[in-house]
């Protein structure tokens, strides 16, 4: 399962309230590296089953005392009530926040407990393409994303590459939760790093299972 989360946070954490995030990093990027790798498995066939599956209201949740279930509604109602019931998924990638500038994306906690060797064989391969100073291999705290519900209701592996910002004062890249969360940050080395890794990432693993 392919995954990653189309809204955006309906109001500006870091400024005046009234106003909307556009949300082209948190979490549109995500979507289109998706899109991207969806055209390209509509010519090459991987030769597995592989569904892809946007989230809704991932990012409504609050921020006032320790409330992780106020997050990523829709991964919990999908984790709850999946469209395909009776199918049995092997594992999710979940993308969140793949677009920036200079982004680096390191193993996430909830990540690497779910679904640690899945972590470590898609950092391997992107260490392997020269990928290594994006896809870090240092292990960070872990992140309330649509993951960690699919990890502990639906119980299928998944994990999250995602931007932590080391040392930012809200953890996470510079325009998070702002109005200039918009195409002017969005890089395309960042956006074409991701979509090679996690693509060749799909042609490695899949013929495991065929």
């Amino acid at each position: 399962m392919l995954c990653a989360h189309w809204d955006s946070r309906f109001q500006a954490e870091q400024e005046d309230k009234s106003q909307v995030v556009p949300g082209a990093n948190d979490g549109a990027s995500g979507v289109g590296v998706w899109l991207e790798v969806a055209r390209h498995l509509a010519d090459f066939d991987p030769g597995v089953g592989i569904d892809i599956v946007f989230f809704d209201l991932e990012d409504q949740g609050t921020s006032m005392g320790n409330q992780p279930e106020s997050w990523a509604l829709g991964a919990q109602h999908w984790s709850r009530q999946p469209h395909l019931p009776a199918f049995r998924f092997r594992m999710g990638i979940l993308l969140d926040m793949v677009g920036a500038e200079h982004a680096t994306f390191y193993k996430e906690g909830f990540s690497r407990r779910y679904a640690g060797p899945w972590v470590d064989r898609i950092w391997g391969i992107a260490d392997q393409m020269g990928y290594g100073n994006v896809f870090v291999d240092q292990s960070m705290g872990a992140v309330t994303d649509d993951h960690y519900f699919v990890n502990t209701i639906a119980g299928i592996p998944t994990l999250d590459i995602i931007h932590k910002e080391q040392g930012s004062a809200t953890g996470f890249f510079e325009h998070w939760h702002t109005t200039q969360d918009d195409m002017d940050i969005i890089d395309r080395q960042t956006l074409k790093a991701v979509g090679r890794v996690v693509t060749q990432s799909i042609f490695e693993i899949a013929p495991e299972w065929q």
